[in-house]
């Protein structure tokens, strides 16, 4: 297993690579030491420090500056021993909807929480035409994106805080600019 981390020694933090091209279309492989995971523990205890996880990823799925408790809250998440899965894109969500009253605290982690795409495509539907309400997103490469909706049926895209990124979209093509986003950025 080792060999296959390409000569990785065990150390505290995750280590993510790129992978080649391959069948499955994983574009990384995660390299997850042992006190991030519970593989044979009970059973192997002696033998675990230097037992590394590799976990072949999209590299959307994780930024690879998780801490071990992240890590196992978004495996909770991604399917890591699913080889056949789609991409779970890593997601911090703020968002605020007056109508819906909806909304995260933005007195725990500066109002951002660990996201599924399923909620934030609800969010997104649910923001339609409210003017007063928002939702921020941050990705795995730790971009963010501003959603807003000043009237119905339209969507205001604004990438980095950055003005100038400002794109004003059809409320139908907005989660295909929010899955690249998530996905690729």
């Amino acid at each position: 297993m080792l060999e296959a981390g390409g000569g990785f020694e065990p150390g505290m933090v995750l280590e993510k690579r790129a992978l080649p091209a391959n069948a499955h279309g994983f574009d990384a492989l995660l390299l997850v030491p042992p006190h991030y995971h519970d593989y044979f523990a009970g059973r192997l205890d002696a033998q675990r420090g230097r037992l590394i996880l590799c976990v072949p990823i999209y590299g959307c799925e994780f930024a690879g500056d998780e801490t071990a408790e992240i890590f196992r809250l978004l495996t909770r998440e991604v399917p890591i021993r699913d080889w056949r899965r789609f991409a779970h894109p890593r997601i911090r969500l703020r968002f605020s909807n007056p109508v819906t009253g909806g909304g995260t605290d933005d007195a725990v982690a500066g109002g951002y929480v660990f996201a599924g795409y399923d909620l934030v495509l609800r969010e997104l539907a649910d923001l339609d035409g409210v003017a007063d309400g928002f939702i921020e997103l941050i990705n795995h490469r730790g971009r963010v994106m501003e959603l807003l909706s000043p009237a119905p049926g339209r969507i205001v895209a604004i990438t980095d805080r950055d003005d100038a990124t400002r794109a004003e979209v059809d409320a139908s093509a907005a989660a295909d600019i929010v899955w690249e986003f998530l996905a690729t950025s």
